[in-house]
């Protein structure tokens, strides 16, 4: 499993993957039996019938419509529910960049979908249900493309209600009101996780050096941070996960020793203060992490959401115990191997963002949950 998001994640590295080709689909039925033979080699023997196209397999799937649960244990108690978004669920061929990514700006969830990379801004409407709909008074109809013709990867926001959308081609900084303020392709760069003041942040990407981003009115600019995994400054050789609690950065990545994953809080100054993940064990534990996808504080501590093992580690905010390793299957009532691609801590619930394959298994669906008890 890890190897397989890696090569994913170096696709993405290589300046955008192409379009997956459909394989697996059905083959064409037989022709009935004729009194007169094919003659060899004629056009008749050699022709073959043309693979459907994703829009003739997306005809023939369905949606899909999980049942969610619950999931128990001890004092952790987290349910899943399946939000309904106005405008439908987002579709495509390849699950890598079709819900990437799920942020809480105020009453509104912002995700990006599709493989163009679409912002779309939802209002959270009150009562009954997870019902999401498109907040049309906001950008062109609810939705925003992105300036630079480029598809982002990653949002972040700050308490200014600016929004960074980052591509590995650099960052635009959106303001309040949604019109660009500039983009900026800082080196290093990466995608960018900004300071609530909006004046500093870190840029970081899979096999690539982590960067601290000054932000002035105008532009911005980058430098090394104290973690560098092509230099080995530090305990990683890779980054895949960055979120700021203030000056704090909780780092989940790879380590250099031994290759095992962990998620390290370090100040400002670069200093560590305390590291989450067990190591010690050959075959990983429920205190252990398969791949660190996100990271956040929440209401339990620290929330970890792991791909590999599909669920959400949890541990206290000082780091030094754990408390559950929640299943998102239970929580989710996806069957299949889900991609739990992000998640958002709010007061308005905690929002996850899954790509799935439907039973059509070139057809895969962008899913967004809300949970709570986190």
């Amino acid at each position: 499993m890890r190897n397989y998001a890696l090569l994913i994640l170096g696709c993405i590295a290589l300046a955008g993957c192409e379009e997956e080709v459909v394989k697996g689909s059905p083959a064409p039925a037989r022709p009935p039996v004729s009194a007169a033979p094919v003659a060899s080699g004629s056009a008749a023997a050699s022709a073959k019938a043309p693979e459907p196209t994703f829009a003739e397999l997306l005809a023939t799937s369905k949606p899909l419509a999980p049942k969610t649960g619950t999931f128990s244990a001890g004092p952790v108690k987290v349910t899943g529910e399946l939000c309904t978004l106005s405008d439908g669920n987002p579709v495509g061929p390849g699950s890598g960049q079709l819900l990437p990514t799920v942020r809480v700006v105020g009453d509104r969830v912002v995700i990006i979908a599709g493989a163009e990379g679409i912002i779309k801004f939802y209002k959270i409407e009150k009562g009954a249900g997870c019902k999401l709909t498109l907040d049309t008074a906001v950008g062109t109809a609810g939705t925003l493309k992105a300036s630079d013709g480029k598809a982002p990867h990653s949002l972040s926001v700050d308490d200014g209600g600016r929004l960074y959308a980052s591509s590995i081609y650099g960052t635009v900084r959106y303001k309040k009101d949604l019109t660009v303020d500039y983009k900026c392709a800082p080196s290093p760069g990466g995608y960018m996780v900004a300071h609530q003041s909006g004046k500093w942040g870190y840029g970081h990407f899979v096999n690539a050096t982590m960067s601290k981003v000054t932000f002035d009115e105008a532009n911005c600019k980058g430098a090394a941070s104290f973690l560098d995994p092509q230099k080995k400054a530090g305990p990683f050789s890779m980054i895949n996960a960055v979120a700021l609690n203030g000056d704090t950065a909780l780092i989940g990545g790879v380590l250099a020793d031994g290759g095992k994953h962990v998620v390290a809080a370090f100040d400002k100054a670069g200093k560590e203060k305390f590291r989450i993940g067990n190591t010690s064990a050959a075959i990983v534990p429920e205190d252990g992490f398969g791949w660190v996808n996100a990271v956040s504080l929440c209401k339990l501590g620290i929330c970890v959401l792991d791909s590999n093992f599909q669920g959400i580690n949890t541990w206290s905010a000082d780091g030094k115990k754990h408390i559950s390793r929640i299943s998102l299957k239970e929580v989710t009532g996806l069957t299949g191997h889900g991609w739990y691609n992000d998640l958002a801590v709010s007061k308005n619930g905690t929002f996850l963002a899954v790509t799935h394959a439907r039973e059509v298994k070139q057809v895969n669906e962008g899913l967004v949950y809300r949970l709570t008890g986190l």
